[in-house]
């Protein structure tokens, strides 16, 4: 009789404990199939990152001029910064150029942190030298706090 009960119990509560997997498992498929890829991310990114302190310094105006700012990561998690998006504008706010300068080595943004950063343009026109600045990261993948490869 004692079996009889116990056998009947784990009858009935098989389905049920079936019922809660499949929903697990559906659940965990959903999530991953709504995320964003992993790859590089030109939205997200941009409400944690905060590029700030851009100066262009041009000796040779002809050969490359080089940005330098800083990016203060505001967010929770590690961005890791491949790109910029970088406005030279008039006195009166119109449009002057635009580039979009991939970061020769990228780097990880830590989070609460301020970042340097530093990049060549070549080819400026001379007329953006003397512009104001508006500069933005314009991709970025969620980083790690250090490289996989460096022990």
């Amino acid at each position: 009789m004692r079996h009889a009960l116990w056998r009947q119990e784990v009858l009935a509560g098989a389905p049920v404990v079936m019922m809660i997997v499949l929903v697990a498992g559906f659940i965990f498929w959903a999530e991953r199939l709504t995320a964003p890829e992993p790859g590089r991310d030109t939205t997200a990114c941009r409400q944690d990152l905060q590029v700030n302190r851009v100066q262009l310094f041009a000796s040779d105006p002809k050969s490359a001029a080089v940005l330098t700012g800083w990016i203060t990561n505001q967010g929770t998690r590690f961005w890791r910064v491949h790109s910029l998006e970088v406005r030279f504008l008039n006195p009166d706010g119109s449009l002057l150029d635009v580039r979009e300068p991939t970061m020769p080595e990228s780097f990880v943004a830590p989070p609460g942190e301020e970042t340097a950063f530093r990049v060549v343009l070549k080819g400026l026109p001379e007329a953006v030298l003397a512009s104001r600045i508006q500069a933005r990261v314009n991709e970025a993948s969620v980083g790690q706090s250090r490289r996989l490869w460096d022990d």
